[in-house]
């Protein structure tokens, strides 16, 4: 029964009449998770707003600078001037609010992670 209650979702079994402190520990775990979790869907959704506030070329530029590409090989890539490179990079960053490629880079392994 207990099997498959967890398999259904439940976030703990409890034998009948627990302790009150055993009964408050769930309790308490489960609001730290509920909390967690919507932390995380709240993040997840800010993050989606902010990318999908980029214009499509700034979204070309960003997706290739967090492959590792360089402004050169960017501009050969989309066939833009490097000099317009740098402008979409800078104006995605501002709006994304980051700094360098690194960041660049994480900030879209998350966003990919999450739309599993």
């Amino acid at each position: 029964m207990a099997v498959h209650a967890l398999k259904d979702g439940a976030f703990d079994f409890l034998l009948k009449s627990p302790e009150e402190k055993e009964l408050i520990d769930v309790i308490e775990r489960a609001l730290r998770l509920s909390s967690d979790l919507k932390f995380k869907d709240d993040q997840m959704a800010y993050d989606q707003k902010r990318f999908d506030s980029l214009t499509e070329r700034e979204k070309d530029v960003v997706v290739l600078v967090g492959k590792g590409m360089m402004n050169k090989n960017i501009a050969d890539v989309l066939q833009i001037s490097e000099k317009t490179v740098q402008q979409h990079r800078g104006s995605a960053c501002r709006k994304l609010n980051l700094i360098n490629a690194v960041e660049i880079a994480d900030f879209l392994r998350k966003l990919k992670g999450n739309q599993r």
